[in-house]
């Protein structure tokens, strides 16, 4: 220390730089240990990471466009028990996606000719999950601005499934458009949004009760009281089940920020960004639905069942007036908003690293925007960006066989689709394992089993419809989408043959 100390300023300055300069090619070094490329701006720090995590998941907003899941098989044990165990799921199965993302070498990890096929699979699940999770941010988000619309106009407006579907288009081609702009701008955005989405739970939980006291339903109606409300499952059970679609949906988009790696300036906190978010949205989670079942009031078939078909809403016009729902769904709609633009960028991201290992050859879309990106050198353009929207859009016309299709089959798909991707990738993951950095040390076997089978006994349920017995309107369409994933899948390894590694 004291040699430093003699030098000149000049002096000084140099070592630190040269100090800097190592640690940045060290850093460089572990991306391209890790399959990254170099020719992607590493714009997000520590910090937008982490607030990334929690933006994708945005308590508040995933909350309010699933509630409509959880009501119906259940009542209240679909809001409180069913996101309870699921979080305790989903904080496992962070764990050994964390350790499977944070592996240093992946180029080596599909070698022989059925693990390149594995990896090329789990690269169009990962895609089609993402981009199901996209198109059901939107709709989501669709159904939010119309549930405003008619409340504000005192259910006079009334909209139509055309009108609705315009607006999920708009939405998308707004995101697409945000997206298209400098990510140093989005990492900005990053802290705002965060502070606005834990600001607007904490006063949730604490203006809801000051709204609704005295009024409040028991304890015995909120924790011991099963409702299958809608009976469309005789088991009670199964109804039950359904309902884990809910917290699944939600939380478990928080995994998808692995995909950001490569713009991340520190490549290791990703893991961690993974696990603290899904254990602490998980926990945030738990809370507002406590806080919202003891508020609710105990007609749950009018909730269920409003004019708005937004539960979330109805319980906010019941305990606030029309004024302050409005002023709470508004945020509550522009956190949405965000929340479909990270997820938008996450999805971008995973297409990008996949097609750098040589997919998408057989899709006449994303060749076709490719060509025009480099024809007219414009980043509106980005296929990687704007091939997720047009597919989104594409797969909102479900929405005309039945609103109950489109919701149930977008979000069935976004977590199905996933849990397949995850399953395979950290078990290619596992012969690399000593090489993570964020290791499970042996807690790392008995988190990838438990995972696995979670994740494979719970796509089992969630492909089921909502009803028993199901029409064009009401079906679950997930395994007709997984169908098609295989089969393209399939198609285009055959077509681009080649060693690749995990898209993560």
């Amino acid at each position: 220390m004291s040699g430093i100390a003699d030098k000149s300023p000049q002096e000084r300055s140099s070592i630190a730089r040269s100090d800097s300069s190592l640690s940045h090619d060290k850093e460089e070094a572990l991306l391209g240990s890790s399959g990254s490329h170099h020719d992607i701006t590493r714009v997000f720090s520590t910090f937008d990471v982490f607030c990334m995590s929690f933006n994708v998941v945005s308590v508040v907003p995933s909350i309010a466009s699933v509630l409509v899941f959880s009501i119906p098989g259940g009542g209240t044990h679909g809001m409180i028990w069913a996101w309870l165990v699921c979080g305790v799921f989903l904080t496992v199965i962070s764990l050994a996606v964390a350790e499977a993302s944070s592996v240093a070498n992946n180029k080596t990890v599909s070698q022989s000719s059925f693990g390149r096929i594995l990896s090329w699979v789990a690269g169009y699940a990962t895609a089609v999950g993402n981009i199901a999770n996209v198109a059901s941010v939107a709709w989501a988000c669709a159904l939010q601005i119309m549930a405003a619309a008619m409340i504000g106009s005192g259910f006079m407006f009334q909209p139509s499934t055309a009108q609705t579907y315009g607006i999920f288009c708009g939405l998308l081609i707004l995101q697409g458009l945000a997206c298209s702009i400098k990510p140093t701008i989005l990492a900005r955005l990053q802290a705002p949004f965060l502070v606005l989405s834990f600001s607007l739970w904490l006063a949730l939980i604490v203006t809801l009760p000051a709204s609704t006291s005295p009024n409040f339903n028991t304890e015995k109606f909120v924790f011991g009281t099963f409702t299958n409300v809608n009976k469309a499952w005789s088991d009670n059970v199964f109804a039950f089940l359904l309902t884990f679609l809910s917290p699944l949906w939600a939380i478990g988009r928080a995994t998808s920020i692995s995909h950001i790696s490569e713009e991340s300036r520190n490549i290791k906190s990703v893991p961690f960004a993974i696990v603290i978010s899904t254990a602490t949205t998980a926990l945030m989670a738990w809370v507002l639905n406590i806080a919202l079942a003891f508020c609710m009031g105990n007609d749950l078939r009018a909730i269920l069942f409003s004019k708005s078909g937004e539960p979330f809403a109805t319980i906010l016009l019941n305990s606030f007036s029309t004024r302050g729902m409005l002023a709470t769904w508004t945020f509550i709609i522009i956190l949405q908003f965000n929340m479909g633009l990270t997820m938008l960028r996450n999805t971008s991201r995973q297409l990008s690293a996949f097609a750098k290992e040589g997919a998408f050859k057989c899709d006449p879309l994303f060749t076709h925007l490719t060509s025009l990106t480099h024809s007219q050198r414009t980043r509106t353009l980005n296929p990687e960006i704007w091939s997720p929207i047009i597919l989104s859009i594409l797969f909102g016309l479900l929405a005309f066989a039945g609103s109950n299709a489109v919701c149930r089959t977008l979000f069935s798909t976004a977590v199905v689709s996933q849990f397949v991707a995850q399953t395979i990738f950290i078990w290619r993951s596992r012969r690399e394992s000593d090489k993570a950095n964020f290791s499970l040390g042996i807690l790392s076997l008995p988190a990838a089993t438990a995972s696995s089978i979670v994740m494979v006994v719970l796509s089992i349920i969630l492909v089921f419809p909502d009803t028993e017995h199901p029409t064009g309107g009401t079906m679950n369409y997930t395994l007709a989408i997984l169908a098609g994933t295989l089969a393209l899948s399939l198609g285009d390894f055959y077509f681009s043959s080649k060693t690749i590694s995990v898209a993560r």
